[in-house]
């Protein structure tokens, strides 16, 4: 028994999620080490190009709206933390799937 989580609700919850996950990669037809390397590839991608328009949102606002930027400011912590949380999340389910999935394939 865990003290963080006594009744596995967490664990189950993240094993639901990934459940899931799975089930959208195999439905997405993502059948291969090469094609789930490219999925994390292209996701990394994804959230740098979001986190950089968030930052020039970020900037636009200061330079244009200058009484906004503290209130801009917070919602680009929050969005930047969504999207951090969100990347790390989606890659551990990916590096989870490609070594259970294709643990016998060889690189």
């Amino acid at each position: 028994m865990k003290l963080s989580d006594p009744f596995g609700r967490h664990h189950q919850k993240q094993e639901s999620n990934y459940s899931s996950f799975c089930q959208s990669l195999k439905d997405a037809n993502i059948d291969s080490r090469e094609k789930t390397q490219q999925l994390l590839e292209s996701t990394r991608q994804r959230v740098l190009i979001s986190a950089l328009i968030t930052v020039a949102s970020v900037g636009a606002t200061k330079l244009f709206f200058p009484m906004l930027t503290a209130m801009m400011l917070v919602f680009a912590g929050v969005i930047l933390l969504w999207l951090l949380t969100t990347a790390l999340h989606s890659r551990r389910f990916l590096m989870r799937y490609m070594e259970e999935e294709f643990k016998n394939d060889h690189e």
